[in-house]
């Protein structure tokens, strides 16, 4: 009876996302901006930092009727503090304290609903936020309303 050793544990050693990345997820949206100077789509009550919830945060966001289910199933509140990841690995938190314009109204003006919009409030630009048009792979709540 020869005596077996005991089996060495088989240690998998993954690499960084960074070394080794994955395919991008499926774009969910992507990012747009708005108020910001000369937007030509801004209305009065987000010159005077209004929004849906009540004031506008700096760093605040407004997200259209498809997106704004899908924060809603996933326990995301108004007011609550969000990161939103793009395609580019850029994080960004946002605070949702804003929604687009609705689909009925987008369609009597656009033809169409407004879908996929991460609308990045950028009252101190004089173009659109340089993320405009990134896509949006993810989001996740950071914090609860106050």
């Amino acid at each position: 009876n020869a005596t077996q050793s005991p089996t060495e544990p088989t240690i998998t050693i993954r690499k960084s996302g960074h070394n080794n990345p994955t395919p991008n997820p499926e774009p969910i949206g992507k990012i747009t901006s708005y108020n910001w100077k000369g937007d030509p789509y801004t209305d009065s009550n987000s010159r005077k930092w209004i929004g849906s919830f009540g004031k506008i945060s700096p760093i605040g966001m407004a997200i259209s009727p498809d997106i704004e289910k899908q924060f809603r199933e996933a326990g995301i509140k108004p007011k609550d503090k969000v990161k939103i990841t793009l395609s580019d690995g850029t994080e960004l938190e946002r605070i949702w304290d804003n929604r687009t314009m609705q689909d009925a109204q987008a369609i009597r003006k656009f033809g169409k609903p407004l879908t996929g919009r991460f609308d990045l409030h950028y009252p101190e630009g004089t173009s659109p936020h340089e993320k405009d048009g990134i896509s949006v792979v993810g989001f996740q709540k950071l914090a609860s309303a106050e």
